[in-house]
Order: structure tokens, then sequence, then C-alpha cells
């Protein structure tokens, strides 16, 4: 690699670092309050949606029980039918 190549790549590295903590800070607040939530319960009983997971469906669909009038309202809403 070229000097100026390597400045590059140390520079890449740098920010990668830099970002990392305050990823895993938002990551184990985000898990926590989740956690927290009252339907914390059943996300954790759907399959893969431990943690993070749970709490980008609550972002994606919300927690308004009304929200979806049918049953399959939310998967239509989610373009999966």
């Amino acid at each position: 690699m070229t000097r100026p190549d390597g400045a590059a790549v140390q520079a890449t590295a740098h920010i990668v670092c830099t970002i990392t903590a305050p990823i895993g800070a938002l990551a184990a607040e985000l898990a926590t309050r989740c956690a927290h939530h009252p339907d914390a319960q059943i996300l954790r009983g759907l399959p893969g949606r431990g943690g993070g997971l749970g709490a980008r469906v609550l972002a994606e669909f919300g927690d308004a029980p009304s929200r979806h009038q049918a049953a399959g309202a939310r998967t239509h809403y989610a373009a999966a039918a």
C-alpha cells in the first residue's frame, strides 16, 4: 500500500473504532427499554425477536393495539401478504 492509502485505512479504522462504543451503549439502552415495555413478554415469545429486534418491531408497527382493526391488517401493512 502506498502512504496515502495507508493513511486512509488508518482514518477509516479510527472512525469505526470511535463509533463502536456509542453503538453498543445505544443497543444496551434499547434492550433495557424494550424489556420494560408492557408487551415485552409477547415480543420475547416471537422467534428471533429478542432485545433489539423486539424494539425494532415496536418502532416499525407501533404499540397501539387498536391501530390494525383486522387480524390480517398488520400483515398487509408489512406488505407480506
